[in-house]
């Protein structure tokens, strides 16, 4: 087992314990805690999608750009 291997099977133990503990949340049927939940993923969604994906037309900073140029991907 890598070094490597290790950090991303961590990673997934963190992701799914935070998954759970939305759920729990969301389980309470509170409305602002469920629209919390919500919103703050659909926020971090939309944050780290155009920072993190290599595939993405959006530039540095948000900015549109013209078929990917500017990234060095």
């Amino acid at each position: 087992i890598s070094l490597a291997h290790f950090v991303l099977t961590a990673l997934h133990m963190v992701q799914m314990t935070l998954a759970y503990f939305l759920m729990l949340i969301v389980m309470t049927y509170n409305t602002w805690l469920c629209l919390s939940v919500i919103f703050g993923s659909t926020l971090g969604n939309q944050i780290y999608l155009v920072t993190l994906d290599p595939h993405s037309t959006m530039g540095r900073g948000g900015v549109e750009t013209k078929g990917n140029q500017g990234t060095c991907y």
